[in-house]
């Protein structure tokens, strides 16, 4: 019994101060991670860049040393690695399929990245979402409408639908229809000239009014009007 459990403290023990160890990497780690990104913000060439690549690169930055962490904590736990990538390696098929919306979604990314349909700040209307264009990261985009809502679209559908660019010019016209009364056409031109002073009819009837009731109304008149935001 004492031989036992001198075992079973022995295993504890071992497992214990790995599993400690493996806590304390990944506390430094991701103190590390976070300067890391901090200090990238630093590098004059990097703070002159376009905000949308900025953001990516935050995002691969991150992700990766994210991954080398992982790495990190497995060999301190003392797994081989050789198992590990014959389990992904057998499992390759259902994680592909698994991730097949996320590497369709880092796909999109790329190509946000590349042709740039939009830039942080721009104005778009795409996949369902109106708004501002906050953040562009490896997966996903951060749209905030009016309303102040945040809304977080896949970059993989985002380049499979039609994107519109409120800010893509400097200039976009605006069209704004208006209506105008216009002054009443002259009694001459809608009616008979009225009978001579001379003649008996002038005498019995007394000539109307410009304002005397049956005159037509005015007519409507619309007009288009086109602006241009300089």
């Amino acid at each position: 019994m004492s031989e036992f459990l001198s075992k079973v403290i022995g295993i504890l023990t071992t497992v214990g101060g790995k599993i400690l160890l493996a806590i304390v990497v990944f506390i430094v780690g991701r103190i590390i991670i976070k300067a890391l990104g901090k200090a990238l913000d630093k590098i004059r060439g990097f703070s002159k860049l376009d905000q949308t690549v900025q953001s990516f690169i935050h995002s691969l930055v991150r992700i990766g040393l994210n991954m080398l962490l992982v790495i990190a904590i497995i060999q301190v736990l003392g797994i081989p690695m050789t198992s590990v990538i014959t389990v992904l390696a057998s499992a390759g098929l259902a994680i592909g399929l698994s991730l097949q919306g996320a590497l369709s979604n880092c796909a999109g990314g790329l190509m946000i990245l590349i042709f740039k349909p939009f830039k942080v700040g721009d104005y778009i209307v795409a996949s369902g979402a109106e708004g501002v264009v906050k953040e562009i990261t490896v997966f996903y985009t951060h749209i905030l409408t009016l309303d102040n809502k945040r809304i977080i679209v896949p970059n993989g559908g985002l380049m499979n639908a039609n994107v519109t660019n409120f800010s893509y010019e400097d200039t976009r016209r605006v069209d704004l229809v208006s209506c105008a009364r216009l002054p009443r056409a002259p009694r001459a031109s809608w009616r008979t000239p009225p009978p001579s002073p001379a003649s008996p009819a002038a005498r019995k009837t007394p000539r109307s009014s410009p304002s005397a009731p049956g005159a037509p109304p005015g007519i409507i008149g619309t007009c288009t009007l086109t602006c241009c935001r300089m």
